[in-house]
């Protein structure tokens, strides 16, 4: 198996029953033993795809008189993909992907493409003449959500964001002791490097933890101290609960809790690698309004809660096609759900942050608003926020509540 077929694969299956591409893409190289430069192209092809989706299908609708089956129809994406965005020389982005079908489709493949090779400059043209949300291949209502909320030019940086290969940070960990960063780059955060990715990651020693720069924002906002008892509430798997920990050098004590049993395992794995001597770990939903696991009170709550992803569209590949203009409305409930939940386990004069990685208000904002309105004894002392398009990193949003 070639990274062609393994991509081509991946694409079926993910049209034949829905599944998260990051989760689908991991099980199917692993079954088929794809690894290095293979493995890369692979999930380029397959990734960008996903993120390129109604473009190349625009496409393909301007040089077929029918809309193909779906194999063909994938293989033509994957095509089309090559020539038109990646560049691909057309001997080896045609001949490859004509492969990937049965012979009675080859002929109907092999033409389409071959006329995108000698037509790529109309049809670029006429593309980038279409509507955003075919252009850049985003649900026109999220791109309306984000011209209202922010406006048009940045609702389609937002979209160009989304469309380009996420970054890799590694955040050092300061619990385990150093040897070197060779190879990494330096960025605004001192304990935060960019990798190009093309060298193994050196994660397996725990000096580092793979790690966008926005998701240290809330645990430094809450600013934890080493006297203290800190709850974070959902937090599989681990990225926070680690950084809080080092924040702490492993003093204080730290109760982190999720609802699901197996991103628990994942949990207790990550906080073994990295060091972390200090956290308790137990299951608890904190929508389900069941008795919390421990009795006491807590110094500071991180609730990094569920929400929609808009933030990490980046990463979280084919979010952008599993939303619905409902999924605002379903996220916020939950959100404040949780957030009820939690204030009765926090001490007078206790520390909340609230932290989504959307960036949509009224999973942010409006949230704490409302929750303020509903607790005239709590208050926001600060917000902070990540957007893509003008911080070059995940979005994510932050809010510091304190319970008096």
């Amino acid at each position: 198996m070639n990274a062609r077929q393994l991509a081509h694969r991946c694409l079926v299956e993910w049209n034949q029953r829905p599944q998260f591409a990051e989760e689908l893409f991991s099980r199917l190289q692993g079954e088929w033993g794809i690894t290095g430069s293979d493995r890369g192209f692979a999930r380029e092809l397959f990734y960008g795809v996903l993120r390129n989706l109604t473009a190349l299908d625009f496409v393909i609708a301007e040089l077929t008189t029918r809309p193909p089956p779906l194999e063909p129809r994938l293989a033509l994406q994957l095509g089309l993909y090559q020539l038109l965005i990646l560049r691909t020389p057309a001997h080896a982005a045609v001949s490859e992907t004509v492969d990937l079908v049965n012979r009675p489709q080859r002929g109907f493949v092999n033409g389409v493409l071959r006329r995108v090779t000698r037509e790529s400059s109309a049809i670029e043209a006429k593309l980038a003449t279409q509507p955003d949300s075919v252009r850049l291949s985003h649900p026109e209502f999220l791109l309306e959500r984000w011209s209202h909320q922010f406006s048009a030019g940045a609702a389609r940086e937002i979209a160009e964001w989304n469309n380009q290969p996420a970054a890799v940070y590694l955040r050092r960990n300061t619990l385990v002791p150093a040897s070197n960063n060779d190879g990494l780059e330096a960025t605004g955060h001192p304990l935060v490097f960019r990798t190009d990715g093309t060298a193994p990651l050196p994660l397996s020693t725990g000096e580092f933890y793979a790690q966008d720069p926005s998701t240290l924002v809330a645990p430094e906002l809450l600013a934890p101290q080493p006297h203290e008892h800190i709850l974070d509430a959902c937090a599989a798997p681990g990225g926070k609960t680690s950084y809080l920990a080092a924040l702490l050098d492993n003093r204080g004590k730290i109760t982190a809790t999720d609802s699901d049993p197996i991103r628990l395992e994942r949990l207790a794995t990550n906080l073994e690698r990295l060091g972390v001597t200090n956290t308790s770990i137990l299951q608890h939903d904190w929508e389900s309004g069941d008795e919390a696991p421990e009795s006491t009170l807590y110094d500071a709550i991180l609730a990094d809660v569920p929400c929609s992803n808009t933030g990490v569209m980046r990463r979280r590949i084919d979010v952008r096609w599993r939303l619905e203009p409902s999924a605002f409305y379903d996220a916020t409930t939950r959100q404040l759900l949780i957030l009820e939940n939690l204030l009765p386990r926090l001490k007078p004069g206790g520390r909340l942050v609230y932290s989504t990685c959307s960036i949509d208000s009224d999973e942010n904002a409006d949230v704490v608003t409302s929750l303020l309105r509903r607790h005239p004894r709590v208050q926001c002392l600060k917000t902070e926020s990540r957007l893509p398009h003008l911080n070059q990193m995940d979005g994510c949003f932050a809010a510091l509540l304190i319970q008096n």
